[in-house]
């Protein structure tokens, strides 16, 4: 039996290198860890389903070599930096929720959003946004 899914909220990680070798994943919820270190999810390849909320995360280019991600929670991840997330064309539900962003235009890439959470960011101009509005099912 193959492990593909996996929830360790809360857990204070600290030592997350042994999330590469899990190769099977589909599903990771890791939210809540402060400290914890992304870079092993590039060996990933298998996620569909990512949670990062309320991880001191600064940098999601790892994300680049997970293609299959389809909902991904970066809610809370007010230390972030870095948004490129146009690699992810089967990305369907996103939360950027309470996230200091100013520019929201890495949004206008993601072509199969059908969710998106923007709830409690300030100043968002969704008028700049060229965003396939029609075809998002929820918005936030």
């Amino acid at each position: 039996m193959q492990l593909t899914k996996l929830i360790l909220q809360h857990n204070s990680i600290k030592d997350s290198s042994v999330l590469a070798s899990l190769v099977n994943l589909r599903e990771l919820d890791i939210s809540y860890n402060r400290r914890i270190d992304i870079k092993p999810l590039r060996f990933l390849e298998q996620l569909i389903k990512l949670n990062i909320s309320f991880c001191d995360v600064y940098n999601i280019d790892v994300l680049k070599t997970l293609a299959k991600i389809e909902e991904l929670d970066i809610s809370q991840c007010e230390g972030l930096q870095s948004y490129k997330l146009e690699n992810q064309v089967n990305l369907t539900k996103l939360n950027v929720s309470c996230m200091p962003i100013e520019d929201f235009n890495f949004l206008n890439k993601i072509e199969n959003l059908r969710e998106l959470d923007l709830s409690d960011n300030l100043g968002i101009e969704l008028t700049k946004l060229r965003l396939q509005w029609w075809a998002l099912e929820m918005l936030f």
